[in-house]
């Protein structure tokens, strides 16, 4: 916890909760991006995002960007994440490249059953 043993007498254990992702959130991601099956490829694989996004963020930016309706995503080709996890905390859990970025892959259909 280091040093906000400081800010724990003055708030309440959610106020003290919500501090603490907040700057634990205050980041960018690196995020690298690629295509599953028949999707359309992306020039680009690399992307630096707030850590603030939330995943929805991620998937209306690559709809976006391939012009699509409908996108499947997958962080590390294993699972789908909810659309309000935030993109700070899943590079935290899953990240990859030798810690210094977030995998996702995206399709058309479903990839993985």
């Amino acid at each position: 916890i280091g040093d906000d043993w400081s800010v724990v007498g003055q708030m309440d254990l959610d106020q003290y909760l919500h501090h603490r992702f907040t700057k634990r959130r205050d980041c960018k991601v690196m995020l690298f991006v690629d295509a599953i099956g028949a999707a359309p490829r992306l020039k680009q694989k690399k992307f630096k995002v707030d850590g603030t996004w939330q995943f929805h963020q991620v998937e209306e930016f690559l709809k976006g960007s391939l012009k699509v309706t409908k996108l499947y995503l997958y962080v590390n080709n294993f699972f789908s994440p909810l659309p309000e996890e935030y993109v700070a905390d899943l590079f935290q859990c899953h990240k990859s490249g030798g810690g210094a970025q977030l995998a996702i892959t995206y399709s058309l259909e479903p990839a993985f059953a």
